[in-house]
């Protein structure tokens, strides 16, 4: 496969999902699922089962409120993607308790209607990039950064390597970011749903190490209105990359906290 490509799942999708498909160990986890759990497991295997029956190192799965997404990637890379179905939540005591400095200090000057949506812009980048990076959630959390500017979006992970990532929102309350770290350079994902072929989404943000302004960056389909963002953060460094290579690759993904359990309790670690 050449280049990266990104797959979305609606709840139907589970329909073609079959228990008898399971190897013994998966049919055992599947056993242990309360029903919520068991409707993402569904859809999400099914858009496996259906994409990519054989698993890619360059592979990465998502799933939230029926909906699935999977990435792959070309080999060389590593890849994350992250799909979250938008909540009411207080997402500024969660900014104040997880996000950097910055982050919080951008959706505190955001406009009361906008601060979901960044939030959330913000929230499936880091998780996008704790899985490609293999990072602690919480690690990823704070130094995995995206921000609004007037003229682009800034990200910064910790890595050496090339990077590019994008957010859409396939679906209104429905974000997805993906990212490529390594692998040489891409344009972007090809972008397809469930029974059907390629696909444009609304796209909010493209950031990465190589990523320059935008001559109309100010008109694309989903960017904040950047006046209301940025008047009252903190400077921000320009560039795609920080270096902190004792983080990469810290702890397995799966021991992350979802969002659920953050958002339930912000100020608890444990």
């Amino acid at each position: 496969m050449r280049g990266l490509s990104l797959w979305l799942a609606p709840p139907e999708a589970g329909d073609a999902f079959e228990v008898a498909q399971l190897n013994e160990a998966d049919r055992q986890r599947w056993l242990r699922l309360n029903h919520r759990r068991r409707e993402d497991f569904a859809v999400s295997r099914a858009l496996l089962n259906r994409i990519a029956p054989h698993a890619s190192d360059a592979l990465s799965l998502s799933h939230s409120s029926r909906h699935a997404a999977i990435c792959i990637g070309p080999a060389g890379c590593s890849v994350g993607v992250d799909v979250e179905r938008h909540r009411a939540r207080d997402v500024i005591a969660i900014a104040r308790f997880a996000f950097h400095a910055e982050e919080f200090a951008a959706l505190e000057a955001a406009a009361p209607s906008q601060r979901e949506r960044l939030f959330y812009a913000m929230w499936v980048f880091k998780e996008a990039a704790a899985k490609a990076l293999r990072l602690d959630l919480l690690d990823a959390l704070r130094h995995c950064t995206l921000l609004p500017r007037p003229e682009r979006w800034i990200g910064r992970i910790p890595s050496d390597e090339g990077w590019s990532a994008w957010v859409y929102e396939p679906r209104p309350g429905l974000s997805l970011a993906t990212i490529q770290i390594g692998g040489g350079p891409t344009h972007g994902p090809d972008c397809r749903e469930w029974m059907k072929g390629p696909v444009r989404w609304r796209a909010v943000a493209h950031a990465g190490s190589g990523h320059s302004p935008s001559a109309d960056a100010r008109s694309q389909p989903g960017f904040f209105d950047n006046h209301r963002l940025a008047g009252n953060c903190c400077p921000h460094r320009d560039g795609g990359v920080t270096g902190s290579p004792q983080l990469r690759r810290s702890s397995p993904y799966r021991n992350a906290k979802p969002l659920s359990s953050l958002a339930k309790n912000p100020a608890s670690k444990n």
